[in-house]
C-alpha cells in the first residue's frame, strides 16, 4: 500500500510514518518538576510557585531530535507525549495507573517505572493538596455534586482535573514582535519601578517574578535545545545534516528570545512556545490563530530573497504541522469519552477580512491548505473564514480539502462571527481580526482571556426534570418542583415548567463555574499565557486576576438542541394541540422506552423536525437558544459574562447513553444531536432546507461557538456541478447568517470495514465535532455514532 500518494518529499513523508507509528504515553517529567519545587518552597505565592515549576520542567526536559526534523523540540521526549498536573488532579491518574492502556477511548502507555515513581513519590505529595480535592469539597458544601456528579446534570470535569487552556496566544502581537526576552525585560522594569509595600504592590511583584522566570525557563530550554543541536551536527558525517543541524542550533539560540528574521526562525519560535504549553499545565485548546496573515511577510520576504523555494518553504510547513500533531491533551477516561480522539484542539484558520475590510487571502492561505490536504494529519485544526467577497479560487481549494475526506476544513462566516465579537467587546477591526480557537470558539488572539466551558450539559435534561417534577431519573430532586405532569394542562404551562428547569439548570452551573475559576486563580494562576495575553504585564496581573485586556465566560457548552427543539414541537402537536395523548400518558411512555407504545412511537416521529425548513419547530430552537443567552447573562463570572455555546464535541454520545427517551421518539441512549445539527436521520428535505432552519436562529447569541455537521456521500463533490454545488451552498449560507459548517466526506461502507479492521484503517480521519480525529482511535459508540448520522446526497 503507498502511503505517500501526495508526493511527499522523502523527509516529509518519513517524518509524517514516523508519527503514524507512535503510541500516545504519559511523561512524568513535568509531575517530578512541580513536586520538587512545592516540597522546596512551601507557603511561596502560588503565582511563583508555578512559574519556578514550569521553569524546573523546562530544565528536566528530556532534548530529543528526530532524523530530518527541521523544527525541533517535544518536552515529553517524543512524539504523542503528554503530562500530568498533580497539583490540579492526581486521583483519576492514581486510579487508572493500571488499567489506562487499555480503556476503551484514548488509552496511554506508561511505563513500570513512571508508575512506581508516581505512586511511592509524587501522589502521596499531593494527597490533600490539589485542585480536584478542593473542587469537590466546595462543590459537596454547596450541594451542587450530587446534582453534577451523581446525577449528571452537568459534567464538571474539564476544569477540575485539568488547566485552562482555551487560549489563543499572542503570537503575532507579542511573541514575533518582542520575543519571550522583550517580554521579560518588560516585566523586569516593571518589577524595579515598584517601590510600595501595598498589597496590590506585593501580588504585582509576585506576578513580575514569575513572569521573569517564564521567560528563563522558555529562553533556557531553547538554548538546551541550542547547544543540543550543535552537539548532534559536530558528530553528524551527512554534510547536508550536519549544516541543518548547525542551522537549527543558530536558530535556537535566536529564538524565541528575540524576533525572528525570517519564515524557518518564525515557524520555530513559535512551536518552542506552543509545546511548552503542556509544561505549564496540562490543558487543551492552545491554538494558533490567524497564522497565514502574521507569516506570510516573512514568507514572502524569504521567497523574494531567494532565502527559500516555494518546496522548501512547504517542507517547512509540512514539519511544522506534524510537530502540532505530536502535541497530546490528557485526560481521565470519563472525560476522554466527551473529548474522544486525543485532541489537544490547535486550531489554524486561514482567511477572512483584514482588520481595515476587504479580502485576506493571500499565497500562505492556500499553502497551509495544501500542505493540510497532503498530510492528513488531524492537528493543526484546520480552519477558514468565508465572506460574502471571499475570492472563487479560495473557495476551490476549499472544496479540494473537503474532498480529501479529513473533515478539513471547517467553514466559518464572518458575518455571524464578527457579530459575536462585538458582543463580547471588541471594536470593528479587532472584530473583523478574529480567529478560531480549540475547535470552533471565536477569540483574538493575544487579547482576551476566555475559558469555553467549566460544564457540560444537555437542553434535553430540562425536558427530562419537567416531565417529572423536577426529580432525575434516581427519583432525586436535583430541579425546581415544577408541577406534576398532569398538571401541565396547556403547552404553555409545559413551557414554563421546562424554562424553569432550564434557568434552574444554568443558575447551578453558573454557580459551579464560579467556583472552580476562584480556584484556579487561587491555586493554578498561569503565567506563560499572561505573558502572551495583551493587558497582563502592562497591569501586572495574570490571566486568572482580571489582566486580560478583554474577559468572558467562562460559557457553558450545550448538546441536543434539536432534540429538545423536536421534542417541544411534539408535545406540542400531539398532547396539548391533537389531544392524541394526555401528558401523562406521554410520561409513561417514556419511562418505558416506549414499549408497549410503538403506534405512539411512530406519531412521534411523524411530526415536523428540526432542520427541515419548517419555520414552527425552527422557530422552537431559535426561543431556546435567545431564552438560554438571556439567562445566562444574568450571571457574572470572576471578570465577564457568563455565557454559551453549542459545540458538543464528542459528549453527545455518553450524555445521549444517560439520557431517557424523550418526545421526539428518540429512544432511551441513543446519542444526542451534535452541535446545532439536526438529529440523526431527521434531516430529509436535503443541505439547503437545513441551511434554512439555521438561518432561523440568532446563531450570534452563541457566542462561545457552534458545532453544524455535514455528512456528504462519498463522490458528490467528484464532479465540476458537485463542487459548485457546495460551493454555492457555503455562500449561500454565509449570506443568510449561518456560523458554521463542516463536512464528513467519506461512505459508510469505509467507516465499517474500519470498524472490521482498524489495522489497514489506522490513518482514515473522521469530522468527530468541531474537530477531526483518527476514527479508528474512537471508541464504538462515538464510531457507531458518526456512522448514523444521515448522509445528505444531493444539493
Amino acid at each position: 500500500m503507498n502511503n505517500n500518494k501526495e508526493n511527499l518529499s522523502v523527509r516529509i513523508d518519513s517524518l509524517r510514518h514516523r508519527y503514524l507509528q507512535a503510541k500516545p504515553f504519559i511523561s512524568i517529567s513535568r509531575a517530578r518538576a512541580v513536586t520538587e519545587i512545592y516540597q522546596r518552597y512551601p507557603g511561596m505565592a502560588a503565582i511563583q510557585l508555578r512559574a519556578l515549576a514550569f521553569r524546573r520542567a523546562c530544565q528536566l526536559a528530556p532534548l530529543v531530535i528526530e532524523d530530518g526534523e527541521l523544527i525541533i523540540s517535544h518536552p515529553a521526549g517524543r512524539a504523542r507525549g503528554g503530562e500530568i498536573s498533580p497539583e490540579i488532579a492526581w486521583r483519576w491518574v492514581a486510579n487508572e495507573l493500571d488499567t489506562m492502556a487499555t480503556r476503551a477511548q484514548d488509552p496511554y502507555f506508561i511505563s513500570e517505572a513512571d508508575k512506581r515513581e508516581l505512586r511511592e513519590h509524587i501522589l502521596p505529595f499531593w494527597q490533600g493538596r490539589s485542585l480536584d480535592e478542593m473542587a469537590e469539597t466546595q462543590l459537596r458544601q454547596a450541594g451542587l455534586w450530587a446534582w453534577s456528579h451523581d446525577e449528571n446534570i452537568c459534567d464538571l470535569t474539564i476544569k477540575t482535573q485539568n488547566g485552562g487552556g482555551d487560549t489563543c496566544p499572542g503570537y503575532d502581537n507579542i511573541l514575533l514582535v518582542q520575543g519571550m526576552g522583550g517580554v521579560r525585560e518588560q516585566a523586569r522594569r516593571s518589577l524595579l519601578a515598584l517601590t510600595g509595600i501595598s498589597d496590590e504592590e506585593m501580588e504585582k511583584r509576585s506576578f513580575y517574578q514569575a513572569a521573569i522566570d517564564t521567560c528563563d525557563g522558555v529562553i533556557e530550554y531553547a538554548h538546551r535545545y541550542a547547544a543540543y543541536a550543535q552537539q548532534l551536527a559536530e558528530r553528524q558525517t551527512d554534510l547536508t545534516r550536519k549544516e541543518e543541524l548547525e542551522r537549527l542550533a543558530a536558530i535556537c539560540l535566536r529564538v524565541p528570545e528575540k524576533p525572528p528574521r525570517n519564515f524557518h526562525e518564525a515557524l520555530q519560535s513559535i512551536w518552542f512556545v506552543q509545546s511548552l504549553f503542556i509544561l505549564e499545565e496540562n490543558q487543551t485548546g492552545i491554538s494558533l490563530g490567524r497564522a497565514d496573515q502574521y507569516l506570510w511577510p516573512y514568507l514572502a520576504a524569504d521567497l523574494s530573497n531567494g532565502v527559500l523555494t516555494e518546496a522548501q518553504a512547504e517542507e517547512l510547513i509540512c514539519c511544522w504541522m506534524i510537530k502540532m500533531s505530536e502535541c497530546m491533551w490528557v485526560c481521565s477516561a470519563d472525560t476522554a469519552m466527551y473529548f474522544a480522539g486525543y485532541q489537544p484542539f490547535i486550531n489554524l484558520v486561514v482567511g477572512g477580512q483584514k482588520r481595515e475590510g476587504g479580502d485576506a487571502t493571500n499565497p500562505l492561505s492556500l499553502l497551509f491548505m495544501e500542505c493540510s490536504r497532503k498530510l492528513k494529519l488531524y492537528q493543526p485544526g484546520l480552519a477558514v473564514r468565508i465572506h460574502n467577497r471571499t475570492p472563487q479560487h479560495f473557495m476551490r481549494k476549499v472544496v479540494e480539502v473537503i474532498r480529501a475526506g479529513m473533515g478539513f476544513p471547517a467553514c466559518h462566516f464572518d458575518d455571524a462571527h464578527i457579530k459575536m465579537m462585538l458582543r463580547k467587546g471588541f471594536d470593528y477591526e479587532d472584530a473583523r481580526d478574529y480567529c478560531l480557537m480549540g475547535c470552533v470558539e471565536p477569540q483574538k488572539s493575544g487579547k482576551i482571556y476566555q475559558w469555553t466551558s467549566v460544564g457540560y450539559t444537555t437542553f434535553t435534561a430540562a425536558i427530562e426534570l419537567a416531565m417529572n417534577n423536577g426529580k432525575s431519573a434516581n427519583g432525586v430532586q436535583v430541579g425546581p418542583a415544577t408541577g406534576e405532569i398532569n398538571t401541565l394542562t396547556d403547552y404553555d404551562g409545559f413551557e414554563l415548567a421546562v424554562k424553569n428547569q432550564l434557568r434552574h439548570i444554568i443558575r447551578q452551573a453558573a454557580h459551579a463555574s464560579l467556583m472552580v475559576q476562584k480556584l484556579h486563580r487561587t491555586y493554578a494562576p498561569k503565567p506563560l499565557i499572561s505573558c502572551l495575553i495583551e493587558g497582563c504585564v502592562s497591569s501586572g496581573r495574570d490571566v486568572m486576576h482580571g489582566g486580560a485586556e478583554i474577559n468572558n465566560g467562562p460559557g457553558l457548552i450545550w448538546t441536543g438542541m434539536a432534540d429538545f427543539a423536536n421534542s417541544m414541537m411534539v408535545m406540542r402537536e400531539l398532547v396539548y394541540r391533537q389531544g392524541t395523548v394526555t401528558a401523562a400518558e406521554m410520561a409513561q411512555a417514556l419511562r418505558h422506552n416506549f414499549r408497549g407504545h410503538a403506534e405512539l412511537r411512530d406519531q412521534c416521529l411523524n411530526i415536523a423536525k428540526f432542520g427541515n425548513d419548517i419555520e414552527e419547530v425552527d422557530l422552537i430552537a431559535r426561543d431556546l437558544i435567545r431564552f438560554t443567552e438571556y439567562e445566562h447573562r444574568q450571571y457574572r463570572m470572576l471578570y465577564g459574562p457568563f455565557t454559551h455555546g453549542t459545540l458538543s464535541i464528542s459528549n453527545n454520545t455518553p450524555f445521549g447513553l444517560i439520557t431517557g427517551a424523550l418526545p421526539s421518539g428518540r429512544l432511551a441512549g441513543q446519542p444526542l444531536a451534535d452541535g446545532i445539527s439536526p438529529c440523526q436521520q431527521s434531516d430529509t428535505a436535503g443541505p439547503t432546507a437545513i441551511v434554512n432552519s439555521i438561518a432561523r436562529i440568532n446563531v450570534e447569541e452563541m457566542e462561545i461557538g457552534m458545532v453544524h455537521n455535514f455528512k456528504l456521500m462519498y463522490g458528490m463533490l467528484d464532479t465540476p456541478e458537485g463542487e459548485q454545488g457546495i460551493i454555492n451552498l457555503l455562500r449561500s449560507a454565509s449570506l443568510l447568517g449561518n456560523a458554521q459548517m463542516q463536512f464528513s466526506y467519506v461512505d459508510n461502507d469505509t467507516l465499517l470495514k474500519a470498524q472490521q479492521d482498524p489495522d489497514a484503517y489506522r490513518n482514515l480521519m473522521i469530522r468527530v465535532a468541531g474537530y477531526s480525529a483518527f476514527f479508528v482511535e474512537l471508541s464504538r459508540e462515538v464510531q457507531d455514532e458518526i456512522i448514523s448520522r444521515t448522509l445528505l446526497r444531493h444539493f
